[in-house]
């Protein structure tokens, strides 16, 4: 979905950051805070990337959320 379709609908805030590193790999987060949610504050996604001879690969996708007043036994947002 486009980042621009969250904004000033269900997401306040969207940052995006690429760390390149010196094996020829690189990182990005992608931070979405200040979501209409009463227990999710925001989503954190993280991207693992290496580059190849056709350019830059995705190897990895993982997602966190960010609870606004903890994580229950269950493991769900309060």
């Amino acid at each position: 979905m486009p980042a621009s379709r969250f904004l000033g609908e269900d997401i306040c805030d969207q940052t995006r950051r690429v760390l390149r590193d010196d094996t020829g790999g690189a990182e990005g987060v992608i931070l979405h805070w200040g979501m209409k949610d009463d227990a999710v504050a925001g989503r954190d996604y993280r991207v693992t990337m290496e580059q190849g001879d056709a350019g830059w690969q995705v190897t990895t996708v993982s997602m966190r959320l960010q609870c606004r007043l903890g994580i229950s036994e269950k493991g769900v947002c309060q």
